[in-house]
């Protein structure tokens, strides 16, 4: 069963912080080099979504880029990003 740990109903944040200054939905996303190993969450790693280019973590879990993520995971039949599914979803479990 797909369970999303980025969206735990108890609350609790799961962030992950990369070494380029973004946080990431959860530390399973933190790679290297997310652009040519999950290009499927590279929109995460834009510019305008790092930590020194926003006042809260809430301006980026807000973004666009973030909400659109975050909806893919609530949809059951979306399919998601490679490393989403090996983590917290039916393929690898």
């Amino acid at each position: 069963m797909r369970n999303p740990k980025c969206l735990d109903p108890d609350g609790t944040e799961p962030y992950g912080h990369h070494q380029s200054g973004h946080i990431m939905p959860c530390c399973y996303v933190c790679v290297n080099q997310p652009e040519k190993d999950f290009p499927d969450i590279a929109h995460l790693y834009a510019d305008h979504l790092k930590i020194e280019n926003n006042d809260s973590i809430e301006d980026i879990t807000n973004s666009k880029e973030w909400q659109e993520h975050y909806e893919k995971l609530r949809s059951p039949d979306a399919e998601w990003s490679v490393i989403c599914e090996k983590f917290c979803g039916d393929l690898w479990r």
